[in-house]
Formats: C-alpha cells, sequence, structure tokens
C-alpha cells in the first residue's frame, strides 16, 4: 500500500513538473563569435547594421560600431569584453562590415529553441541551442 502512495505522489509531482514548465520562459541565447585568420587591427571595429529578420535586408533597423575586446590564441581572436549590444538576437538579420579588412558578412537564418530540460520548471533548468545560422 505504501508502495502505491509513493508511486502515486511521484507520479503527481512528475506531472506538476512538466506542466509548469510551460509558465517559467527561458531566456534567449546570445550568439558571440571568434575571429579565425583576423588580425587585431582588421577586428579593432566592427560596424553592425541590423536588419529586420526575412526581409531580404531591406528594412534596416540600425547601425552602430561595437566595442569588443579579443584575446589571441594561434590564429583565433575570442571575444574577451563587449558591449551588450554587440550580442546578436535571433529577433534581427546583421550585416557585420570590418573596415580594417574590407569584408563583410551576412548573418541570416537565425534559429534558436530555447526549452527545458527535463523535470525542470526554472530558468536555471533552460536549455538554449541555435538550431540554425547561414552567413555569407
Amino acid at each position: 500500500m505504501l508502495k502505491l502512495i509513493a508511486g502515486y505522489v511521484l507520479s503527481i509531482i512528475m506531472l506538476l513538473s512538466i506542466v509548469s514548465c510551460k509558465r517559467t520562459p527561458c531566456s534567449k541565447a546570445d550568439l558571440t563569435f571568434g575571429l579565425i585568420s583576423f588580425t587585431e587591427a582588421e577586428a579593432d571595429t566592427i560596424v553592425y547594421r541590423r536588419f529586420v529578420k526575412s526581409t531580404g535586408f531591406a528594412m534596416l533597423v540600425d547601425s552602430f560600431i561595437c566595442d569588443i575586446r579579443y584575446s589571441k590564441r594561434n590564429d583565433t581572436l575570442s571575444w574577451t569584453y563587449a558591449t551588450a549590444n554587440a550580442i546578436m538576437s535571433s529577433d534581427y538579420d546583421y550585416k557585420l562590415y570590418f573596415p580594417g579588412a574590407g569584408k563583410v558578412y551576412s548573418v541570416t537564418e537565425d534559429q534558436r529553441e530555447a526549452k527545458h530540460s527535463f523535470l525542470s520548471n526554472v530558468k536555471i533548468g533552460c536549455i538554449n541551442s541555435i538550431t540554425s545560422l547561414k552567413i555569407d
């Protein structure tokens, strides 16, 4: 009888945990990047151009210069510091212009999935993953 009651209690707890996951939203994943084969001079200035998503870069929202600091390891520059606007949101498409390198990169089709891990209904249990990203 005790095992039966424990089984019911455990089932109710599991059901409540799974149902309550939908009530606590996960925050979106952040996208940062490293630069391979860039010199520090080429990467010291990045101009972000932010566009309305899925408009083929026809509707510019804004543009700004990002303040990003890097550390170098082998041939890769990795972020050590960046202003908040440097982190790309999946709500927009981007063109990143590197004046020092004379290069422009388009970042589109950014799809991210935020969900809770099994039996977790708090933000700590969120799993954020980038499921698709296109860079030209």
